[in-house]
């Protein structure tokens, strides 16, 4: 036993540097190619180039959304996919080291066809300041898409050609076709009637509404203006009261008063938008999203350019289309009403809405940090909801300036950005839609001119 002691000491004494060394190299080897042995390869790769990082929630999100539609193409028995993020400044202005590496990270995912998928926040800005033979194609809006996900704007959804991942392209955007909240299918506009010159009634979700459709005299192409009224009054009422479609049409804006329809939680309400106390009632987002859907289609309005203008409960329900449904909504317009809590505790970081809050400022139904009635209401003080409106979009304070008797328009601009947020203090102004008699204020023209600047 001692004689073999003997000659392993001396085995080892000789031999025991190559030991180490090769058995570092081992360690070396497997620290290398281990991970990537027992780390599952990815099936799909997603890029998402926009000009800030989101949030980690919202790439986790996407990764989800994408891999629910995603097949397992490499045959290991998971669905993986990769998520790639590159944030250059498209625009052509930016220069300097972190952008020229954002922009040659994209490049080489790209032209090394790293990810199948794409979505991206500036596609004409992509087109015109990235050169490379395989740039993605067949661009589509997707806002409406992912459940939860909140992203710029005119985000694009976009696939490469060349057939690897068309089948997830064309299956998410079928899902476009399904409520991101429930998953059932999206509901249209049904059994549209015309009751009279420019009076029809329809059904959503098994509830009745009507509207009034004033056309310009050339409607295609032409802009939409939403009107929403106050809780308990109805389209006719509205239209009645602030004929907004006189001045607009001359303009060449199409308006559609539209009637709420009563709470079928509580069996006394009135006519009325969800957006009063919460949202379990009807879906008036999405009546309205599809609404304005069918008479882009029936009349070849325009697209582009969608608005939404609402008073008092209609005002609250303005503040909710601009959060919920931005993508549709390029501005919207909320006199004598306030953001509702449950919108502004779920109020995304950033936002492309233009937005124009007219206030009383004697209304005593509006919360106001001036008045202090803000401390006892559950909704944010109205003088908080716009400095967010302005924030999210990015503005600053750009001019403040006395309309009418003595009220105050102050406007948040950039010259870079088409969107713009403003705010009216209407001076002794108390519930009420703002009149020429007693605030010196054309609010309609006002509206329009908002409108104008948001194009």
């Amino acid at each position: 036993m001692s004689e073999r002691k003997e000659k392993w000491k001396n085995w080892w004494w000789y031999h025991k540097v190559h030991v180490l060394i090769a058995a570092a190299a081992v360690a070396v080897v497997l620290y290398s190619v281990l991970p990537g042995l027992l780390t599952p390869k990815p099936d799909y790769g997603v890029a998402v180039v926009t000009s800030v990082r989101l949030p980690d929630e919202t790439y986790d999100a996407l990764k989800e959304r994408i891999r629910e539609a995603a097949d397992d193409r490499n045959g290991d028995g998971k669905v993986v996919i990769e998520l790639n993020w590159y944030l250059p400044d498209l625009s052509g202005t930016t220069e300097g080291t972190q952008n020229y590496q954002e922009a040659s990270r994209l490049d080489a995912d790209l032209v090394g066809k790293i990810s199948d998928l794409f979505l991206i926040e500036d596609m004409d800005g992509f087109r015109e300041n990235v050169v490379t033979p395989t740039e993605p194609s067949v661009p589509a809006e997707t806002l409406s898409l992912f459940d939860g996900v909140s992203l710029p704007e005119g985000t694009a959804f976009t696939v490469r050609s060349d057939g690897r991942a068309l089948g997830i392209y064309a299956s998410v955007l079928e899902q476009s076709a399904k409520s991101p909240a429930t998953g059932e299918d999206l509901l249209a506009v049904e059994d549209v009637l015309q009751t009279d010159t420019s009076a029809f009634s329809c059904s959503f979700d098994g509830v009745l509404h009507r509207f009034i459709l004033e056309l310009p005299e050339k409607s295609s192409g032409a802009p939409l203006v939403v009107m929403l009224h106050g809780y308990g009054n109805t389209a006719e009422s509205f239209r009645a009261a602030v004929h907004f479609e006189r001045e607009a049409n001359e303009l060449g804006f199409a308006v559609a008063y539209v009637t709420g329809a009563p709470d079928p939680n509580v069996p006394t309400s009135s006519t009325g938008w969800h957006s009063e106390l919460d949202t379990d009632g009807n879906r008036d987002t999405e009546f309205l999203v599809s609404l304005v859907q069918y008479l882009q289609d029936e009349y070849a309005l325009s697209r582009d350019r969608v608005y939404a203008v609402g008073f008092s409960n209609g005002g609250l329900m303005a503040h909710c289309l601009a959060m919920e449904a931005g993508d549709v909504f390029s501005a919207c317009v909320s006199v004598a009403g306030w953001m509702p809590k449950s919108v502004w505790n779920t109020r995304s970081e950033t936002n492309e809405t233009g937005f124009f809050q007219i206030t009383g400022e004697k209304d005593d139904a509006v919360p106001k940090n001036s008045d202090g009635s803000a401390k006892y209401h559950v909704a944010p003080a109205i003088e908080d909801v716009v400095d967010y409106w302005a924030e999210s979009n990015g503005l600053k304070l750009s001019e403040t300036s006395s309309v009418g008797k003595a009220s105050v328009l102050t406007v948040y601009a950039d010259e870079e950005k088409p969107k713009q947020v403003w705010n009216l203090l209407v001076a002794g102004g108390r519930h009420s839609w703002p009149g020429d008699q007693f605030s010196g204020i054309d609010t309609n023209a006002l509206i329009l001119e908002f409108f104008e600047s948001c194009k």
